[in-house]
């Protein structure tokens, strides 16, 4: 009979006989090497499926942000032998992982491989695929172990394993919390970045950088521009620079708007699903990948994670026990409970208070909804805002600087508590005004408080002193009038000075408003007496600020100046920031009244650098330093500017009378000193500017590379060819003189009349005649 190796296992040849030792199995060394290689494959094919370790494949999105991350993670892996990332879900943790094994993977001659715990089921056969992999483990190789939020215990197992068994194995680990590891170290991913630029190359945030790539790859045609880019700014900072949340809101953008995005996400979290098909071990969208994540949470970490979505993105202890104790969860229990959840990257701890995504507060709303709790919880939590009110007058700190949920908490008193409603108006009116964005409809809920109200209540003063501000700024005069009228004779009859101050305040706003300019000057000149015998520097400013106003509509520069002065020191530290932005502003403005530009300049762009938060004033800034640039003889620079910064001024609150009427008096002279040519160049550039390109435009240079006014717009080439066509030659001439195709030449001077702005090779010709000493003789025969 024949024995089971009686030929050899690979070629099916005789095996050699006569050899001492066990019996042979192949017929020689490269047989048995053949064998060992095809079984290695067969192996990593057999598990290169959900749940098998396989070798690391690239990824066909390209990869925005993080690089410092990467560079520490690099650092991070040659010293440690263990790496786990952690963070909330959608955070982008297995993408960066991937992302890093793919950049280090010339460091680890034994292969990078991958492995979903997510779908092992046992982990003795990870194991068995991992020894498969590795075989000797004579080289440096790099095993990422991803999705361990599931199999904590497991991956802690396999990665003592590895330690045991391969000396040269390298671990890289993904989760929502860490694994404890020795000789380990873990990193905690924060989300990507909403405001500021990407890189010194990129003047957006790399979260504005990720929703752009993401939703060109949706809708081609998708360019971000002034029309669109507050909007797409706002919502990534919605998202809180989630990539995961921004890549499904940018797949959106074939049929939606950025901004009826952000209008829908509102409702939910239900538009930001995924594709059909995704990845293995990618989550299809936020809300299944948060699912996941609240399967895994114990009874009552579900029960605090539902509730506190009733809060704000920040909150402290005391708000948590307010709306989560009850039956299910002792009040004494909260702060572990809290505990928990910090150390499961669901919410995050920091100076003694928490905060929440808004992605994970949508999806606890849902479950929230779906637990038949969300009237009693939402209840409890408005009653302690009330409380808040009645007790100080006022809400904590982080609760009346967070607009979204005094919004929702004054909404949901009007359904359900009318009683409530007055003090939350009046919070919510402050914050409105410290923020400095207020919508029609937000004015329309505050003043809506007033039904009802018995004259006699201790909120109908604020309430009515809120009422005209906010008219004040969505530009409503008579119901300013009105508001501030009514304020004022409540407070008197309250016998309360410290509202009456602040009710004189915003009645000098109302008459200034309606052109009344001496009642205005006596209410302001008693309002501000009244907040300097109070100590109130910020609301004194305010006063100095529209003194300031009054003056310069009345031609009086030199005085506006040195109350708009006033009004800015007063405003620097405790005054609401838009009124900072506005004295600064007007500071500006009357040193230009004055012909002091060197001095409006640096209040201009003093304001530009603390109106990084307020669009409006951005642009009002711009408006400013292309005043300044005209003034100093720069037309090009600075119709360029003010152009653009007109295109994006945002509803804000009117500036100084005279301001508009300067700036199109100023353009207007920008423009005779230019030719048409030069105008509609500048012109179409302006157009295309976002606000972040102009702000990064203004800031000084080392170059002027990236000045659409000046002649460095061209490259060297393109010089090249406007002096030869300049000369006269024809587009054969100029591909011989520069060794290049016709077709080539005819190319690039397509491009270069589209950069300048001209129709034909006409005025290529007199353009280049106009640039004597710009333009160089190109070398060549």
């Amino acid at each position: 009979m024949t024995t089971p190796f009686s030929r050899c296992l690979s070629c099916a040849g005789p095996l050699p006989t006569g050899r001492p030792g066990p019996a042979a199995k192949y017929c020689s060394n490269a047989c048995r090497q053949r064998a060992h290689r095809r079984r290695k494959n067969d192996r990593t094919a057999r598990t290169g499926g959900i749940g098998g370790v396989s070798a690391l494949q690239p990824t066909a999105d390209s990869f925005i942000g993080r690089e410092a991350d990467l560079a520490h993670l690099t650092r991070l892996l040659r010293s440690h032998r263990h790496l786990t990332l952690v963070g909330p879900p959608g955070v982008g943790k297995s993408r960066l992982a991937h992302e890093l094994a793919h950049r280090t993977r010339q460091s680890y001659p034994g292969g990078v491989w991958h492995l979903d715990l997510d779908a092992v089921p046992e982990p003795a056969d990870a194991r068995a695929d991992i020894a498969g992999v590795l075989g000797l483990g004579r080289h440096p190789a790099l095993v990422l172990l991803d999705n361990c939020d599931e199999a904590l215990d497991a991956a802690a197992e396999l990665v003592a394993y590895l330690s045991c068994r391969w000396q040269h194995a390298t671990t890289l680990l993904t989760s929502r919390e860490p694994v404890r590891l020795p000789d380990g170290t873990t990193l905690a991913l924060s989300p990507l970045r909403t405001t500021g630029r990407a890189d010194r190359d990129t003047p957006v945030s790399a979260a504005v950088q990720l929703f752009v790539e993401r939703a060109r790859a949706t809708d081609p045609s998708f360019a971000l521009d002034g029309t669109n880019e507050d909007d797409v700014a706002r919502l990534c900072a919605h998202l809180d620079g989630l990539p995961l949340a921004i890549e499904c809101a940018a797949r959106r953008t074939g049929f939606f708007t950025p901004g009826e995005i952000l209008e829908r996400l509102g409702d939910g979290i239900g538009l930001l699903s995924g594709p059909a098909r995704t990845p293995p071990g990618r989550s299809r969208g936020p809300r299944e990948a948060l699912r996941r994540s609240y399967r895994l949470l114990g009874g009552g970490e579900q029960a605090v994670l539902r509730r506190l979505s009733v809060l704000g993105t920040e909150f402290d202890l005391s708000d948590a026990t307010a709306v989560c104790a009850g039956a299910d969860v002792p009040e004494d229990a909260v702060a572990a409970l809290l505990a928990r959840l910090t150390t499961t990257s669901l919410v995050h701890a920091a100076d003694g208070r928490y905060r929440q995504l808004n992605v994970v507060r949508a999806f606890g709303r849902e479950v929230l909804a779906a637990e038949g709790e969300e009237t009693d919880v939402r209840d409890r939590w408005i009653a302690a805002l009330v409380r808040d009110m009645e007790r100080n007058g006022s809400t904590k700190p982080h609760i009346a600087a967070d607009r979204d949920t005094l919004l929702e908490a004054c909404a949901w008193a009007g359904e359900r508590r009318p009683e409530w409603k007055a003090p939350l108006a009046v919070a919510l009116g402050r914050c409105l005004l410290r923020h400095g964005h207020v919508r029609q409809t937000d004015y329309d809920l505050v003043r809506s408080a007033r039904t009802g109200l018995p004259p006699a209540s201790p909120w109908a003063g604020p309430l009515l002193t809120e009422c005209a501000a906010l008219a004040n700024w969505v530009g409503d005069p008579a119901g300013a009038l009105t508001y501030a009228l009514d304020a004022v004779e409540a407070a008197r009859a309250q016998g309360r000075p410290a509202l009456l101050a602040r009710a004189l305040l915003e009645l000098g706003v109302a008459h200034s408003t309606a052109g009344e300019l001496t009642p205005a000057r006596h209410c302001l000149e008693e309002s501000l007496a009244m907040h300097r015998a109070a100590g109130q520097t910020g609301q004194a400013g305010a006063c100095l600020y529209r003194l300031a106003a009054g003056a310069l509509s009345l031609g009086d520069g030199h005085r506006g100046g040195v109350l708009a002065a006033k009004a800015v020191e007063s405003l620097r530290v405790p005054g609401p920031r838009p009124t900072l932005l506005l004295a600064l502003h007007l500071a500006g403005h009357a040193a230009v009244v004055r012909g002091d530009v060197e001095h409006a300049r640096a209040r201009f762009t003093e304001g530009l650098d603390a109106a990084e938060a307020h669009p409006w004033a951005t642009a009002l800034m711009l408006e400013g330093l292309a005043v300044a640039s005209v003034t100093d003889g720069y037309a090009a620079q600075g119709l360029y500017i003010g152009g653009a910064a007109l295109r994006l001024r945002a509803a804000a609150p009117l500036p100084a009378p005279g301001w508009d009427q300067l700036v199109r008096t100023t353009l207007e002279r920008a423009r005779a000193e230019l030719d048409a040519r030069e105008i509609r160049r500048i012109g179409a550039a302006a157009a295309r500017a976002t606000l972040q390109d102009m702000v990064s435009y203004v800031r000084p240079r080392g170059s002027s590379e990236d000045d659409p006014t000046a002649l460095p717009l061209l490259a060297e080439r393109e010089r090249d060819l406007l002096t030869l066509i300049g000369h006269g030659l024809t587009n054969a001439q100029i591909a011989r003189r520069l060794r290049i195709s016709p077709r080539a030449v005819a190319y690039r001077l397509t491009g270069v009349r589209r950069k300048l702005g001209l129709r034909s090779r006409t005025e290529l010709a007199v353009w280049a005649g106009h640039q004597p000493g710009s333009l160089r003789e190109p070398e060549g025969p």
